[in-house]
């Protein structure tokens, strides 16, 4: 069974969000959809993943409500310095990696 993976990219002008299939040959993308990021001049650039998520959704059709992904991936090509919060819990990384991991992916 393939593997759902919702991802997402908040950038400065588009925030997308995409559906994907991941099997053993390789990915498939079930749906996507988009919208328009709220200016960077002070706006919450994450306010707009539930709008792109819900067009990605409604281009799916009666499955949108039932679309649970198996995994998230989220990259932000939005420039300048984005704020970001790292939260779960992984097994083998200790706290010091983790903030390793999120300082190289570009979080201050």
């Amino acid at each position: 069974m393939p593997k759902k993976i919702l991802y997402l990219d908040v950038g400065s002008a588009v925030t997308s969000a995409r559906a994907v299939a991941a099997n053993t040959d390789g990915f498939a993308t079930e749906s996507h959809g988009f919208c328009q990021s709220p200016p960077s001049t002070g706006g919450d650039l994450t306010s707009a993943v539930q709008v792109a998520i819900d067009a990605m959704k409604s281009k799916m059709g009666a499955d949108s409500g039932a679309y649970e992904p198996d995994e998230i991936m989220v990259t932000v090509s939005a420039g300048g310095e984005p704020r970001t919060v790292c939260a779960g819990v992984v097994s083998g990384i200790t706290g010091e990696s983790a903030k390793r991991a999120a300082l190289s992916g570009g979080a201050t």
